[in-house]
């Protein structure tokens, strides 16, 4: 038993909503600019995080309106257009459940796992050293996140940064890349698009029809494009094969038109009721969405088609149809060319019109006078069926068979056809990238747009903090000894929790510190030069001093710098007396024999410096080492060292303080040194 006229709507209504949607988008275009390099440079091409990427940020964290991006570029932070979209979910007016739906019911303003945050490469700018932020206080209260937009064919690399604030407003120079005129009241979906190469115009039911390059963009301003053309025929039961294109077969249905739009790309989306003509009568069969994603230069569309032995499908073709103002103008695509457009050319070859299968994409181009446009497809190979390019260059309608729309004539109509002599069956893959480019663009340039097509930019980010923490304050400087001109300064290397020490600042002067200690160290101390790196944090370092007066007192006081510039406080305060010891008693060599040096300055004042204990081991191998200080009636006063020391010179300060930190009594003491076997002991002098 047959079907009835009702059963055979039904089964068109089931199937041609994806895939009309997947073919109205095909080529509804977008475009780039200028072809410098663009096989290294990216320029056109837009970058797509997933906030999943930014934790920090993420799951309902922080505002969008809060959200601001940034490049660095020759010493200067700029503020760059980017877009964040909100996606969720929509119930449709059909009832139909929509995920991730770019017209979500509720938009809470707060960034989500599924929405999307987009700018373009060409922004991108200099990589930063982490404690190079932008000078706002809110922006370095939260995370920051450093995003690096890698070329895989060249390596080259871009950076910008998202910062989050309260208080950042967005500069009113930053540009925005699109923009949407809407239609007519009486016909909504005949509406424009404008980007920085192109001006794009649609028929009353949402069809590009229009098509200039600019000459702002190196275009002319004259119209090249007759329309996208869409064929789909099927078997219907009783009535045979059937045609349904895209001038007799869509409408608009009321408040079918919306769009989100931004800086960087807009979002169009129509809906629209397929009827077929069935005994002169149009006949409703299903109600769709079409979605087209206009960005700056190119426009670009994925999605998939459930090809069933229901909806018996023999032929697809999706292309776009040039008019008269390209004829002589060149054509390429990835098999020959160039190939002269004059409305009587013909079609391609078996061999001109194959195609290839992902991971690799076709390619095809028509470069004018007027303006150049380039398009990229991918398909998956599907049994039964013969896929190809499309070309058709004639005066007589088309070259698949259908009858034509828009002019009735083809000037280089280009795309892809898929026919079967059987019903089509597959879960048909398809993505597509259609670019509007600069007047006669070269075969090389609509190749190397291909190539970057099949090798996408790489995308990472990282988070990063800003260190408002100082390094802790040194409380142990001491003057450990002194040359005839110099000074060596014990400090004990501080820690810092934000980020790392980067250097210390030593100020010194034989002048009084008197009461203001800060008025001292900025206006009066001298600060030294060429110090050592600071060591890990905890580590006993000696900080050499040099250029100074033999016999004159000096003071010296010590602040730490981390990596983000914040100073410590300033040190306790350490002076001396500069007097002349060999210079041989303070040399690294390699020691010979077991030496126990007398500890300098002997005596010593603990209030003033303390006794630096210098010692050589001898030994190749580790051997246990014990350094400790006793008092005349040979009790323990202070472990100083205690662990296990191979080969070298060994300096050990002693402060005059117990193990319980207790200043001890003035008076004579003594140090031993044990290292394995061997033991020597030294006198020394503690005064007040």
């Amino acid at each position: 038993m047959k079907p009835s006229l009702f059963g055979t709507a039904e089964i068109i209504n089931k199937t041609y909503g994806a895939l009309l949607g997947i073919l109205l988008g095909l080529f509804g275009g977008h475009f780039s600019a200028s072809a410098q390099s663009l096989n290294v440079d990216r320029a056109y091409e837009h970058v797509l995080i997933a906030p999943i990427a930014l934790a920090e940020f993420s799951s309902d964290i922080a505002p969008l309106a809060q959200l601001h991006l940034y490049a660095y570029r020759i010493g200067i932070w700029q503020q760059i257009p980017f877009q964040s979209d909100e996606r969720g979910l929509e119930i449709t007016a059909e009832g139909d459940t929509v995920l991730n739906s770019y017209f979500p019911d509720v938009k809470d303003g707060l960034l989500d796992d599924s929405d999307e945050i987009l700018f373009m490469a060409q922004n991108a700018g200099e990589r930063v050293a982490a404690n190079n932020w932008i000078p706002d206080a809110s922006a370095r209260s939260f995370p920051r996140y450093e995003i690096t937009v890698t070329d895989p064919l060249t390596l080259r690399q871009g950076y910008v940064y998202l910062y989050r604030s309260t208080t950042l407003p967005v500069s009113p120079a930053l540009p925005t890349y699109v923009r949407y005129t809407p239609g007519p009241a009486t016909s909504p979906a005949a509406d424009t698009v404008r980007g920085i190469s192109y001006v794009q115009g649609h028929t009353a039911n949402g069809i590009p029809d229009y098509l200039v390059v600019p000459p702002a963009f190196g275009g002319n301003g004259v119209d090249f494009l007759d329309r996208l053309k869409l064929r789909i025929v099927v078997d219907v039961p009783i009535f045979g094969m059937k045609t349904i294109n895209e001038h007799d077969n869509l409408v608009v249905v009321a408040g079918g038109v919306r769009t989100v739009e931004g800086r960087i790309r807009i979002i169009r989306q129509v809906r629209e009721r397929i009827q077929i003509d069935l005994f002169g009568t149009p006949v409703p069969v299903d109600t769709i969405a079409i979605s087209l994603f206009f960005y700056p230069y190119s426009a670009q569309l994925a999605g998939e088609i459930n090809l069933t032995a229901a909806l018996s499908a023999r032929l697809l073709r999706a292309s776009f149809d040039f008019d008269p103002n390209v004829s002589n103008q060149a054509w390429h695509n990835q098999n020959t060319g160039p190939r002269i457009i004059s409305g009587a050319s013909g079609t391609l070859t078996a061999a001109e019109a194959q195609i290839v299968f992902l991971p690799q994409r076709n390619w095809f181009s028509m470069g004018s006078i007027h303006g150049s446009l380039t398009g990229i497809f991918s398909m998956e190979p599907i049994a039964n069926t013969t896929q190809k390019f499309y070309f058709c260059d004639t005066q007589n309608g088309t070259c698949d068979g259908t009858l034509d729309t828009g002019d009735s004539r083809s000037y280089g109509d280009s795309g892809f056809m898929i026919t079967s002599a059987t019903a089509i069956e597959a879960r048909f893959q398809l993505g597509m990238s259609a670019f509007y480019l600069k007047p006669a663009l070269t075969r090389a340039e609509a190749a190397a747009l291909n190539t970057n097509a099949e090798t996408t930019v790489q995308v990472a980010a990282s988070s990063q903090d800003y260190d408002g923490v100082a390094p802790t304050r040194v409380n142990d400087l001491r003057v450990c000894f002194t040359t005839d001109t110099s000074a060596v300064l014990s400090v004990t290397s501080p820690s810092d929790a934000g980020s790392f020490v980067r250097n210390y600042e030593v100020g010194y002067s034989p002048t009084p510190v008197g009461n203001d200690t800060a008025a001292w160290f900025n206006t009066i101390a001298l600060k030294a030069l060429n110090l050592p790196a600071p060591a890990p944090p905890g580590t006993l370092q000696l900080l050499p001093i040099n250029g100074l007066t033999q016999g004159a007192y000096y003071c010296f006081i010590l602040r730490a710098i981390d990596d983000f510039g914040n100073a410590s406080a300033l040190s306790n305060l350490a002076c001396g007396t500069i007097v002349s010891v060999a210079e041989q008693e303070i040399a690294a060599h390699t020691p010979q024999r077991f030496t126990l040096a007398q500890s300098h300055p002997n005596p010593f004042s603990a209030k003033q410096s303390s006794a630096l204990i210098r010692y050589e081991l001898p030994q190749a191998q580790a051997v246990p080492v014990t350094l400790r200080v006793y008092d005349l009636l040979g009790h323990e006063v202070r472990r100083l060292t205690q662990t296990k020391q191979t080969r070298g010179v060994y300096a050990v300060r002693w402060d005059g303080r117990d193990e319980q930190g207790a200043l001890v009594p003035a008076g004579i003491y003594f140090y031993e040194l044990r290292a394995g076997d061997l033991r020597q002991a030294q006198k020394l002098v503690l005064v007040r």
